[in-house]
């Protein structure tokens, strides 16, 4: 058994050397001298199998997942990792490694011969990383970090572009870029961050604003030294900052050259000087109270440089007062020569010349600098007037006209007016073009704009429509005339008042009204009719409508039932009958007349049987009722008498 023994184990030991060099053994290491170590919490992977939380397992201290080696390309960053780690540079490094690595700082020495961060993406707890002067081009492997509190970037190949995009890390709070090359498209890449406090940015000339980092709730502390900001006025809206250092703004340096009239140089022919204003100098510097400081007075070449046409004028040939700068010794040849002005000025904003914010800790804009570049160039002469006017159809104006000026080739563009009530009708002239010496002329025609149709309507007296309703169109303004329609069987009831009107901007209705008209009632027979059938065309039997009338006290009522029949055109004017007894012919007229109404509201109607000449052929009958009822009147069959 002791041979056994003897023999077995150092079998098992050898065995266990060989696995605990082939497989790492996870380590945790934290630097307690790195000022920007972060408070770590193990992950519940590094969690399960960390035998200091478990130390009665009977497994190892490590299993496959725990020791998967992660590929760390970058030979310095690598051997940089394992160092920190506290590992020999041989070793290798595992996803557990990576998941113990809190804090990274590597500093010029080593970052300028780091070319790649392949596999830093593995460090998924990492708080902090300080990266100075590298050769990275790939920021990406940032990106999957979602634990980083303070980030701290630098290099030659980072720009707005390539700066990595480290929204998956929301708990940011201090970020340093100090490339050179950012410009303003990279602070879009700052305004996730929530919990952001300060923010470092100096020697980024090509960042021009801080407008876009406004809307942080938390940021407190901004240092844009050396960098290009004109306008600090925006510092007013940020909610939380009180700490601002903004030293040596380098002012116009990203800017275009502006364009300045030599109209605008003022040239004394006499003095052969020429004057140019520093109210012409666009984007100056302004402060958080719309202060502008001046530009420095002295004329000394490490204070102030002018360049006519790019040559560089002597200090001994500028005069500068806070108004402008003032050149001697030009021509009038040089003058007209004279094609491009630059101007890089120092600004006079000493500590103390100007207002700080009074919430601010620190507050600082001084030592600044001026550039911009001139094209200077030749006012043309003032073209002639373009007129343009606004008349009716008749050419009568409308509204006042407009007169454009500008200068000879400057373009124009003439657009009608707006005038109530009227709509463009057409246009002569060019409504696009330039200006020359001669005048020009545009005119815009108008008509009327169409007013709210007028309805007219055709009804009773219930309101029951009788015809067809009627539309009437016309322009704002012009008359409309409504007419009636004869309609079979009823009679217009009154006039409406507004028959006749003008259109206007809203709908109208025009009502006629119609009252049935009744007619007393004629009965007709076969063998007794008192009307011959050849009135009719028909045969016997013809029926005849009634006929009514309302009798009124005072009135003839024969000329009221004369009214009230209205027979046909095709209806005889006698009545006759179709019984005759000899060749001639006998025709039974009948008339009415009123009797004098009596006192107690009642009236009476006279009904006599006539021949054609008057004569009565039987007894008149007399209807009398109360005033106001209607009463019908019937033919008697009467034969002739001879």
């Amino acid at each position: 058994m002791n041979n056994a023994k003897k023999i077995f184990l150092p079998s098992m030991l050898c065995l266990s050397i060989y696995a605990l060099a082939n497989l790492p053994i996870e380590a945790t290491a934290i630097n307690q001298d790195d000022p920007t170590a972060m408070e770590h919490t193990p992950s519940s992977e590094s969690a399960t199998y960390n035998s200091s939380i478990h130390p009665s397992s009977p497994e190892l201290p490590f299993t496959r997942a725990a020791s998967e080696i992660v590929s760390v390309p970058d030979k310095v960053l690598r051997e940089t990792i394992l160092i920190k780690l506290g590992k020999s540079t041989d070793d290798v490094l595992t996803k557990q490694d990576m998941e113990s690595l809190t804090s990274l700082t590597i500093t010029n020495d080593t970052s300028i011969q780091i070319n790649s961060l392949a596999g830093l993406e593995y460090a998924t707890n990492l708080g902090s990383i300080s990266l100075d002067n590298n050769n990275v081009g790939d920021f990406t492997p940032l990106e999957q970090l979602t634990s980083l509190v303070f980030v701290n970037l630098s290099g030659k190949f980072l720009t707005s572009s390539t700066f990595p995009d480290l929204r998956k890390s929301t708990g940011i709070t201090h970020i340093s870029v100090t490339s050179r090359q950012l410009d303003n498209e990279v602070l879009s890449k700052f305004t996730t961050f929530m919990s952001l406090e300060r923010l470092y940015l100096d020697k980024n000339m090509f960042i021009t604003t801080l407008e876009p980092l406004k809307n942080l709730p938390k940021l407190r502390s901004i240092s844009v030294q050396f960098c290009g900001i004109t306008d600090f006025t925006v510092i007013n809206d940020f909610p939380a900052l009180n700490d601002l250092a903004a030293f040596g703004q380098n002012t116009g340096l990203t800017s275009l050259p502006a364009t300045i009239s030599r109209n605008t140089l003022d040239y004394d022919a006499t003095q052969q000087t020429v004057f140019m204003p520093f109210a012409e100098m666009p984007n100056r510097l302004t402060n958080f109270d719309g202060y502008v400081p001046p530009f420095t007075t002295s004329t000394s070449a490490s204070n102030t440089v002018l360049e006519f046409n790019d040559a560089q004028l002597p200090a001994d040939r500028l005069q500068i007062t806070d108004l402008g700068i003032t050149v001697s010794a030009v021509t009038e040849e040089d003058f007209h020569n004279l094609t491009s002005i630059t101007y890089n000025a120092r600004i006079n904003n000493p500590v103390g010349s100007y207002e700080t914010p009074p919430h601010f800790s620190f507050y600082a804009i001084s030592a600044g600098t001026y550039f911009q570049q001139f094209n200077v160039i030749d006012e043309p002469e003032d073209g002639a007037p373009v007129t343009i006017k606004y008349q009716d159809e008749v050419g009568q104006p409308i509204s006042e006209s407009t007169v454009l000026e500008g200068k000879i080739d400057a373009s124009f563009t003439a657009v009608p007016k707006d005038i109530n009530t009227w709509v463009l009708k057409s246009t002569a002239g060019n409504t696009e073009g330039t200006f020359t010496q001669n005048p020009q002329e545009i005119i815009f025609t108008y008509e009327r704009a169409l007013g709210e149709p007028v309805m007219v309507y055709y009804t009773d007296t219930q309101g029951k429509p009788l015809a067809e309703p009627e539309t009437l169109q016309g322009q704002l303004d012009a008359p409309y005339t409504s007419v009636s329609k004869q309609i079979t069987g009823w009679q217009l009831k009154e006039l409406p008042k507004n028959a006749s009107g003008s259109f206007t901007n809203q709908a109208q209705t025009v009502h006629y009204m119609y009252k049935k008209i009744e007619k007393p009632l004629i009965p007709l027979t076969n063998s007794h009719s008192a009307f011959p059938t050849e009135y009719f065309g028909y045969g016997t039997n013809p029926i005849i409508s009634s006929i009514t009338h309302i009798v009124k006290n005072q009135v003839d009522v024969s000329e009221a039932l004369k009214e009230a029949l209205e027979l046909p055109t095709w209806f005889p004017n006698t009545l006759a009958t179709t019984e005759k007894t000899s060749d001639s012919k006998e025709t039974v007229q009948h008339q009415a007349k009123e009797k004098q109404t009596d006192h107690d509201g009642r009236g009476s109607v006279t009904i006599k049987f006539v021949d054609e000449q008057g004569n009565e052929l039987t007894a008149p009958s007399t209807i009398t009722g109360k005033i106001g009822e209607s009463y019908r009147v019937t033919a008697k069959k009467v034969k002739k008498i001879n």
